[in-house]
């Protein structure tokens, strides 16, 4: 499916609830039932847009579709939505589209969402905004729910694309360990000093390997 055709379905999914809104509006009824319909399906059609969004961005892999998530990028009612064209290259899309929208967050000063955007640059090979993830580590666990989830986005996305030491990811549990002030997060920027210039980004993958010592640092 399209990206055109994707928007007529949904905007065709909102227009119901918005026929029934003005008719209430017309014929005096009361509107609060009205008003949630709309909510929903408006609820709806964002679920529906993200879902089928994210079948065609399949390609980009989970870490780089739930960065897309939490900085808005899949929902249909923002006016900043990726929504590549068919057949385009997503993965240069995605590192133009990143490049277009992280200037937005350039004034940002709440950590989460400097975590967030730092991610998304990771996702696209910019090793030096790992540094900025860990400067913004939360200073005390947290449960990856509601804005849990996407606080915890940024430090999954650094666990599972960078080659870190096992040691540094038992149990997967990053939102619990990875925080400020703690032995695990000196432990990460010493590891991340002594291995940057090894780092080699695969976009396909969406991973970093180190690289053979015979290739020499990285420009």
């Amino acid at each position: 499916m399209d990206g055109d055709a994707l928007i007529f379905i949904v905007i065709l999914i909102l227009s119901f609830p918005a026929a029934i809104f003005f008719i209430a509006i017309a014929t005096g009824q009361p509107l609060l039932p009205k008003r949630k319909a709309i909510e929903a399906a408006q609820e709806a059609a964002d679920d529906l847009y993200t879902d089928i969004i994210r079948g065609r961005l399949n390609p980009l892999g989970r870490e780089r579709l739930r960065i897309l998530d939490c900085l808005a990028g899949l929902q249909f009612r923002r006016s900043h939505r990726f929504n590549p064209p068919e057949g385009s290259d997503f993965f240069t899309a995605y590192r133009e589209y990143m490049a277009g929208l992280l200037w937005l967050w350039a004034e940002v000063k709440d950590p989460l969402w400097i975590s967030v955007a730092a991610a998304g640059r990771l996702l696209c090979g910019d090793i030096s905004a790992a540094d900025i993830i860990l400067d913004h580590l939360s200073p005390q666990p947290f449960m990856p729910r509601g804005v849990g989830y996407c606080r915890a986005s940024a430090v999954w996305a650094m666990a599972h694309v960078l080659p870190i030491p096992r040691s540094l990811k038992e149990g997967n549990f990053f939102e619990q360990r990875w925080l400020a002030g703690s032995p695990v997060q000196a432990e990460l920027r010493t590891w991340l000093d002594a291995h940057r210039d090894k780092l080699r980004w695969d976009e396909k993958r969406g991973l970093y390997h180190l690289a053979d010592q015979h290739e020499g640092p990285s420009s």
